[in-house]
């Protein structure tokens, strides 16, 4: 089909045969056009990869967790001050000297929140929490339902990651502070990307 299209418009538009498409894929110039489209697109892939891969950095001076729901719903009743959470940290997998970061500057620790605060503003894409050891709460005390924020004054606070998230139809996350499954083990540490 390609060869007879070919033969009957061999110096004439493709769009003179009754066949435009076999007719033009005999064409030189059409083996380019079409290296030059999976060129531009591989190209457009990778340029969204590559500042999708920026965007999961972020940056904050105070990280703020915030326990939404316990497990146990009666826990927040008993204990409104915690955020039923031994420990928080933030990190990056980009920056090794960040990997293990110096102790926050301050931890603080009120109405259900659990803030730290840096001496300088920390880059991260990860964040983890600590469940309670065992001699310090009980499973029904954990956090199912949580946000962490970010902010580079104490003031103003975006957020930063959260118990669930689903991808959008433009690309970015959306939290939606979903259920999470907090493991049940005492003293477990729980790792989460921002992207996650």
């Amino acid at each position: 089909l390609v060869e007879h299209a070919a033969g009957q418009a061999a110096d004439g538009s493709v769009w003179e045969t009754p066949h435009p498409i076999a007719t033009a894929a005999s064409r030189r110039w059409y083996a380019y056009l079409v290296l030059a489209y999976v060129l531009v697109n591989v190209y457009q892939f990778s340029s969204v990869a590559v500042s999708a891969d920026a965007d999961l950095l972020v940056k904050g001076v105070h990280f703020r967790f915030t326990a939404l729901e316990f497990r146990d719903p009666s826990y927040s009743l008993a204990s409104p001050q915690s955020p039923g959470i031994a420990a928080l940290g933030v990190f990056s997998k980009k920056n090794l000297p960040e990997l293990h970061p110096l102790p926050p500057r301050n931890v603080s620790v009120a109405n259900g929140t659990l803030t730290i605060s840096f001496a300088r503003p920390m880059t991260i894409n990860c964040w983890w929490f600590e469940t309670p050891p065992s001699a310090a709460a009980t499973a029904g005390g954990d956090p199912v339902r949580f946000t962490l924020e970010r902010s580079l004054d104490g003031v103003s606070w975006s957020k930063a990651g959260s118990s669930g998230a689903e991808w959008t139809w433009a690309g970015p996350l959306a939290w939606t502070d979903g259920h999470f499954e907090t493991s049940m083990n005492r003293g477990q540490r729980v790792v989460f990307d921002t992207w996650v």
